[in-house]
């Protein structure tokens, strides 16, 4: 039995908070050989509860290891009527939870899952926390951790929710204090609207140093030769120009050092050596040129002073194989008739002097006698 017994008495000697003993009323018979169990003294009047931990009983007289709770010396004085119940330690301390020690963090409950069960102490799970809601607290779930991301959001249901800030997550107040400074980065101030001040070094929009209004002082200005000053020092273009001249709208010309845009003069080489011995004729160099042009004027070098004559092939941008004597641009061929070295700028033995980005051109000699090297220019533009 949990209950041992209960009857009504009163007390042959009263309980003095902080004692070690109380006797009760000598014709209360109390079974014989008890100890180590719980009085609980209700007291008639002020119906106080009172319990106390009995180590063991001599009699009638109780020794006791203090009272549990709501002990006060005037609800056990000596003659007091009361009610007593004797509990067994074990009843008792599921009665009253206060007098079992357990571990840290543990609960007094009925079963974490499943059926029904009596209460007992155990650990808290995610079931004995309420869903949050609007207004009200409640569990929620846990949520790694992941770099620039934040919670956005709590469900009722306790899941998490987080991402990174959107651009219009931010707002921009007038404020100053994240804008950039010559000691930290930062945000560029807040626009002056004037298109005169610029953002300058100091993290301040300010004029440029020397910035006015450009003025013309004469005459019309042109497309392509803009007049720019104050009246006694024009900036033009010309043999002095500092402002470039508007575009051709041609990538195979560049600015040249007159102020105008034109095509670079390049030079088609053309290398015969014989390794130390003469040359014959028959000898042939094939090349791919890269880039459109005009040929323009022809040059020859040899070793020796001989007559040297050379005749040109070409075949059109995308061949399939080398021009031959069939594919010549060459009417009887440009020669070398005396000295070492010759240059010219007469292109009438040419039937055709221009060509195409990607054209093969061959060089074939025609006529030499002992000449053990031999090189041919073609000047293009």
């Amino acid at each position: 039995m949990d209950i041992i017994d209960r009857f009504s008495t009163t007390l042959a000697s009263g309980y003095t908070a902080g004692g070690t003993a109380l006797t009760l009323n000598s014709n209360v018979g109390l079974p014989s050989g008890l100890c180590d169990f719980y009085l609980l003294i209700l007291a008639e009047g002020t119906n106080t509860e009172e319990v106390f931990h009995v180590t063991s009983m001599s009699g009638v007289a109780a020794t006791v290891a203090g009272a549990q709770a709501n002990t006060t010396a005037s609800n056990h004085a000596s003659g007091a009527q009361v009610i007593a119940s004797i509990w067994t330690k074990a009843a008792f301390q599921q009665l009253d939870v206060r007098n079992t020690t357990q571990s840290a963090n543990r609960i007094f409950a009925g079963p974490g899952s499943g059926s029904p069960a009596a209460p007992a102490f155990r650990s808290l799970v995610a079931a004995d926390l309420p869903n949050p809601g609007a207004s009200s607290l409640g569990g929620v779930q846990s949520k790694a951790s992941a770099s620039h991301q934040f919670l956005t959001q709590i469900g009722t249901d306790g899941s998490v929710t987080a991402a990174q800030p959107a651009d219009a997550d931010i707002a921009f107040s007038d404020v100053t204090t994240g804008n950039v400074s010559t000691t930290k980065h930062g945000y560029a101030p807040k626009l002056p609207n004037d298109a005169s001040k610029f953002f300058d070094g100091t993290g301040a929009y300010s004029t440029p140093a020397g910035g006015g209004t450009v003025t013309h002082s004469s005459g019309a200005l042109t497309s392509n030769a803009p007049v720019l000053g104050n009246g006694s020092g024009d900036i033009k273009v010309g043999t002095t120009a500092q402002l470039v001249p508007s575009l051709p709208s041609d990538a195979s010309k560049y600015l040249d050092g007159t102020g105008a845009w034109s095509a670079p003069k390049r030079g088609i080489v053309f290398v015969f050596d014989g390794g130390g011995s003469a040359l014959s004729t028959g000898k042939t160099i094939y090349l791919r040129i890269p880039f459109a042009c005009t040929l323009q004027d022809w040059s020859i070098e040899s070793t020796t002073a001989e007559t040297v004559t050379v005749k040109f092939w070409r075949v059109a941008t995308g061949g399939s194989a080398l021009p031959t004597s069939s594919n010549s641009i060459s009417t009887s061929g440009v020669s070398l008739a005396s000295g070492t070295a010759v240059f010219s700028t007469t292109m009438s033995d040419f039937t055709s002097v221009a060509i195409a980005a990607n054209d093969l051109i061959a060089c074939t000699i025609t006529a030499v006698t002992a000449s053990q090297q031999v090189t041919v220019t073609l000047g293009a533009q």
